[in-house]
């Protein structure tokens, strides 16, 4: 089972949120404190959530999802739809689009950490490969501290991608400047220029998604 937690973790750290973020990082000032910060962070939320996911899970289907109406979940997703629908749309209209985006320049490691861990914690469990993993050790682990332990193999794994970018900053620190450099920039631009327009796009997709599942 040591190769298939592996195998989960590696193929979990390869989504664009993370390693977007990372990249990020690692093109700014002080690169390296800010993106251990950040991976330190993202490892014990996706560990915190691991957790909740082994213990928790039997309380959410068996007592907390039979009570929920679904078409009360339907107007919430319609909800939130619209709101992204809004928040898009301003992103796009807004005056200061036309004003190139300048990043943050003092960025301290603490709220990177909690941003990290928040990530983390969210990402976690609605990431498949994530909940296979949770699958394995939960089938193959009776014990409290074995299941723990595979979560620790499963975390390693899961951050050492973006500790081996890390690396690669420290060991040749002026190419890795102007390779991260510019793709600091291109996510920049991309965060600025496009992402709005997702958003909305998200968002009109989820309300006629919640409204046709609520008129059938």
């Amino acid at each position: 089972m040591h190769f298939q937690i592996a195998a989960l973790a590696l193929l979990d750290s390869l989504n664009i949120l993370t390693l977007a973020i990372a990249i990020y990082l690692l093109g700014t000032p002080r690169p390296v404190p800010r993106a251990l910060a950040y991976i330190a962070g993202t490892s014990v939320g996706y560990y915190c959530a691991g957790a909740i996911l082994l213990y928790g899970w039997r309380i959410f289907f068996e007592y907390l999802l039979p009570i929920l109406d679904p078409d009360k979940l339907r107007l919430i997703q319609v909800f939130a739809g619209a709101v992204l629908m809004i928040a898009g749309i301003h992103a796009i209209r807004r005056p200061a689009r036309e004003v190139a985006f300048r990043p943050p320049q003092h960025i301290n490691p603490a709220p990177l950490f909690v941003l990290g861990a928040v990530i983390g914690l969210l990402y976690a469990p609605t990431d498949p490969r994530h909940n296979m993993a949770i699958g394995l050790i939960v089938a193959h682990a009776e014990s409290v501290a074995a299941q723990l332990l595979w979560l620790l193999w499963y975390n390693f794994f899961y951050i050492l991608p973006l500790l081996g970018m890390v690396l690669l900053r420290v060991l040749w620190p002026e190419r890795s400047r102007v390779l991260f450099g510019w793709l600091t920039d291109t996510i920049t631009n991309f965060f600025h220029r496009v992402l709005p327009y997702l958003i909305a796009v998200t968002g009109l997709l989820l309300v006629l998604d919640g409204l046709w599942r609520l008129l059938q």
